[in-house]
């Protein structure tokens, strides 16, 4: 009795860690990507203004 008792008290710390690090494992991809989707458009600003809008004028 004592045995059953201890798995059903350890399984929800089980899945209350596994949730915690889904949790924070999301948060920190979700960050990476927001980081990354605003570095990608800084760069697409300075190319067309830098570089394209020079080649647009020329034509």
């Amino acid at each position: 009795m004592t045995n059953s008792s201890s798995k059903n008290s350890k399984s929800p710390n089980r899945k209350r860690l596994l949730l915690l690090l889904l949790n924070r494992g999301g948060l920190a991809v979700g960050g990476l990507s927001l980081v990354g989707t605003v570095g990608i458009f800084w760069r697409l600003q300075s190319f067309i203004h830098k570089d394209l809008a020079p080649l647009v004028e020329k034509i």
